[in-house]
């Protein structure tokens, strides 16, 4: 039988004989497959999360109110590190 430019009437796919193999190719193709699945899932986890956060009751606080805070917080540490001293 001929297909396509090749002969393939004596071949037997059972026939692994003279083949070559490649297992760092096959290495590598794991690794970009697990690589795909873990992107995949990451971006799932991201999705969810920001599906979460706008369905959740939780106010934004606006960052200048934030920045406030921080400092506040860091005067405190400050103040309480300068009494052991």
């Amino acid at each position: 039988m001929f297909v396509g430019g090749f002969d393939v009437g004596e071949w037997d796919p059972a026939d692994k004989g003279t083949a070559r193999t490649r297992p760092d190719r096959a290495e590598a193709l794991r690794r970009t497959h697990a690589a795909a699945e873990h992107d995949r899932w990451f971006r799932q986890q991201v999705a969810d999360a920001l599906l979460d956060v706008e369905n959740s009751s939780i106010e934004a606080i606006p960052h200048e109110e934030v920045r406030k805070n921080m400092q506040r917080q860091r005067e405190r540490i400050k103040a309480l590190i300068a009494s052991k001293e």
